[in-house]
């Protein structure tokens, strides 16, 4: 994992990306695990002038073969195990992130302006009444809404987030931009869905001070703290502010 996240090396993933033939203009699916992986290609996306379009391998077939034909995307951001996931019949430009060799790119960055009516991600609807839609959302409302997230919240360079939720959701991939572009960190799950047990334990483990938990699951950690006295040195507590589609929000603030 070193060669991603060592300083400067999200240059060369930046410029892979814009090689491939993301622009403005275009777009690039991602069938990524939650990883370090998949957050370097998302930004990658977007400092290369294009949108992201977020796929979640473990989600239905059906499902994530209209979100990959629909649209008219231009590059795939996947693993090569995860290949085989692909319909056979994209016609799209496929990176394998396992597989691309950063040795030859440069460390310069990208002379590639961005404007705030520029397209930034496209994220899916759940299809319940019909096919999946993709609602668009551009630059300028994704900043202003972080911004806005992050001062509401009291986020830092000293804040270390929990960021549960999937990156195939508005909150799934705002958790994490928000203590990133303050210059904190995250703790980043390494499987869809962790117990409660392992959830308080990696808080504590890496000392979280914000977490992102959905509220049905909040009770259940509750339960599991007061049952086992092992909550963490954290205060959860609902937020103030809510989400573009008035979704209650929940943060966990250390004490």
């Amino acid at each position: 994992m070193e060669p991603w996240l060592a300083r400067g090396r999200h240059q060369p993933s930046r410029t892979s990306v814009a090689s491939a033939g993301c622009s403005r203009r275009g777009d690039g699916r991602h069938l990524i695990k939650r990883s370090p992986e998949a957050i370097v290609g998302i930004l990658a996306t977007l400092k290369a002038g294009g949108a992201y379009i977020p796929v979640e391998p473990d989600h239905p077939p059906a499902r994530n073969h209209h979100i990959l034909r629909d649209g008219g995307v231009k590059i795939v951001l996947t693993h090569s195990w995860l290949r085989h996931r692909l319909p056979e019949e994209l016609d799209a430009t496929i990176l394998d992130l396992d597989k691309i060799d950063l040795d030859g790119e440069p460390d310069t960055p990208l002379d590639i302006p961005t404007h705030k009516d520029q397209l930034a991600y496209v994220m899916y609807t759940s299809g319940s009444t019909g096919l999946p839609k993709g609602v668009a959302v551009e630059h300028g409302p994704l900043t202003h809404h972080l911004q806005n997230t992050s001062r509401v919240y009291g986020m830092s360079s000293a804040s270390r987030e929990l960021p549960f939720l999937p990156f195939s959701s508005d909150g799934g991939h705002e958790r994490w931009m928000n203590p990133l572009m303050e210059g904190g960190s995250i703790i980043l799950p390494d499987q869809p869905l962790w117990t409660p047990e392992e959830t308080l334990t990696a808080m504590r483990k890496h000392g979280a001070n914000n977490a992102s938990i959905p509220t049905t699951y909040l009770q259940q950690l509750a339960e599991w703290a007061d049952i086992s006295d092992g909550a963490p040195q954290c205060a959860f507590i609902p937020s103030v502010a809510r989400g573009w589609r008035n979704r209650p929000s929940i943060c966990c603030r250390g004490r």
